[in-house]
């Protein structure tokens, strides 16, 4: 486990969190951690789209999605 001290400048932002924390029976650090993971899932979610538009703008030859899977399906049934 690592530790960490976290200032908040935003006193009624503390205040918000830890009133909401309360009400779920959560603690600040519970809430912090989840934030902490959300945040970081967001990051690679973005880091995926952003591959994955990097790849669509890659010069290559285009196929229709039902051609190519039609083809797919033939390929299939002939084995």
């Amino acid at each position: 486990m690592k530790r960490v001290t976290l200032v908040v400048e935003d006193e009624d932002l503390y205040t918000a969190v830890k009133v909401q924390a309360v009400k779920q029976h959560r603690t600040l650090r519970e809430v912090i951690h989840e934030a902490m993971a959300q945040w970081l899932e967001a990051q690679e979610d973005a880091e995926d789209l952003a591959l994955h538009r990097e790849a669509l703008a890659e010069p290559g030859e285009d196929v229709e999605a039902v051609k190519f899977f039609a083809e797919l399906k033939r390929s299939r049934t002939s084995v």
